[in-house]
């Protein structure tokens, strides 16, 4: 018999058997059958999943899972018991019971009819440790897309703090074996929004946690063998060997640029022969906003400009004026589409009018009058000459750059060639947004994991806006 080496198998009860169908991987699925006759489960290698692959029971009170979370996300899957060829009883007995692994049951939702995502507590202290186990171990072993819908409410009351964000699981060098896992991983993670104070009270958006301990990961640089690098024209990555993290501030204008801008930068990062985990943000790291929203070409091209473009004032604390709207006092480094938004606060109208490309250089030019314009990634400062030269260079590029949606053809690319049915891929975000990009990803959406991070601790907007994209 061949050996099989899935943890998934390590928690079938006694009365299951192994078939052995030859010599195949751990990837490939298992399927059980019931035998009323015999009064026993024989699980197979090499089959396709179906819709009750996901649990096997022998009765209410026996149930072992084959994986923490479902197959089918649609419909529920159907326990049956020992020598019945029917489903176990109504839906809430039949629904399948949470690992073991979990410190609370994972708690199935009915978005809407017939919709369902699964609610993980990641938040709680207690429970953190176990349920962070449970939740890396559903995303690594799971290699068709998924989504993780990030727990807005508990970044925001906690002041959008790193240690309240998207959570990102790691482990050390040499801890897989102690963690039940003889196969090492490498995480990366890609967000527009990325802080590099790295400690767990900084400002930012990467909750990064020890599997072993549920303990926050300090990724500054010099801290857990962090160190930084520059990538393409805009980008900073911030990796560590120590702990096999990748973590990439990402920038919407090098992945509209260079359609190897994701598959170069894993290539660089990662050992060919190594299992990824790659966690993706969707707005402004693979979905260019201004797109979506219907703007034209140059309009959005300059707002995406102007959002990744920071005055440095000298002195700062002047009084910024702008023909037609408020005048404004600047302390601080901010954004040039920041500045914009004070000055136009309230009036959506100017704000709109404003995206002209005459307004821009003109906007730029008398900034640059009060002090340094920089890439919020950069360190050299900007000229207006340079800045109009990049403009054209990606009105040539970006064309061909974006589907419909606003999505980059970088991240198809990514995900077709490097990506898809090899390694572990979960769009993070706090948003909505995801959706369509699933629904331009994959043929079927059924296939994507959905995991939503302590539903119950959502607002009711949040919670209709969740439900409402399924509709």
């Amino acid at each position: 018999m061949g050996q099989v080496t899935s943890r998934c198998m390590e928690r079938l009860p006694k009365i299951c058997q192994r078939k052995d169908t030859g010599n195949l991987t751990d990837a490939q699925a298992f399927q059980w059958r019931s035998s009323a006759s015999e009064g026993e489960i024989t699980v197979e290698r090499g089959k396709p999943n179906s819709a009750h692959s996901a649990v096997i029971a022998r009765d209410d009170d026996d149930i072992t899972e084959t994986t923490p979370f479902p197959i089918d996300r649609r419909r529920p899957p159907i326990a049956r018991r020992e020598g019945s060829n029917g489903p176990s009883g109504s839906s809430a007995s039949s629904a399948p019971r949470p690992s073991s692994g979990l410190a609370q049951p994972l708690h199935r939702i009915e978005v809407t009819a017939g919709r369902y995502v699964y609610n993980l507590d990641l938040h709680g202290k207690p429970e953190r440790g176990q349920n962070l186990r449970s939740y890396f171990q559903a995303c690594s072993e799971h290699r068709k897309l998924q989504v993780t819908t990030s727990c807005f409410a508990a970044w925001r009351k906690n002041k959008k703090v790193n240690g309240f964000a998207k959570i990102i699981p790691v482990a050390k060098e040499g801890s897989w074996s102690e963690l039940g896992d003889t196969r090492p991983f490498r995480v990366f993670f890609f967000d527009d929004n990325l802080e590099f104070g790295g400690k767990e009270t900084s400002p930012g958006i990467c909750n990064l946690r020890d599997l072993a301990t549920g303990h926050f990961v300090e990724f500054a640089e010099g801290q857990n063998d962090f160190v930084q690098e520059r990538f393409a024209r805009h980008t900073i990555v911030q990796h560590s060997k120590l702990w096999r993290a990748v973590l990439v501030k990402a920038n919407i204008l090098d992945a509209m640029e260079d359609k190897e801008y994701f598959a170069s930068l894993i290539a660089k990062f990662a050992d060919p022969s190594e299992m990824l985990v790659v966690f993706m943000d969707v707005n402004a790291t693979i979905v260019c906003n201004d797109t979506v929203q219907g703007k034209d070409l140059a309009v959005t091209l300059l707002g995406t400009m102007f959002e990744l473009m920071e005055l440095r004032p000298s002195p700062p604390g002047f009084t910024l004026t702008w023909t037609g709207l408020n005048e404004i006092r600047v302390e601080k480094i901010q954004t040039l589409k920041a500045l914009i938004k004070n000055m136009t606060a309230d009036d959506h109208e100017a704000y709109t009018k404003f995206w002209q490309e005459d307004n821009c250089w003109s906007f730029l030019s008398h900034v640059l009058e009060h002090g340094e314009v920089r890439w919020v990634t950069g360190t050299e400062p900007m000229t207006l000459a340079a800045v109009k030269d990049l403009f054209s260079s990606y009105m040539r590029t970006v064309p061909s750059a974006l589907d419909r949606d606003g999505i980059t053809n970088s991240w198809f690319h990514v995900y077709t060639n490097t990506l898809k049915d090899r390694h572990a891929t979960i769009l993070n975000s706090f948003g909505v947004d995801t959706r369509k990009v699933t629904l331009a990803t994959v043929k079927d959406e059924m296939d994507v994991l959905h995991i939503a991070i302590n539903h119950d601790m959502w607002d009711e907007r949040d919670v209709k806006k969740f439900s409402d994209q399924f509709q």
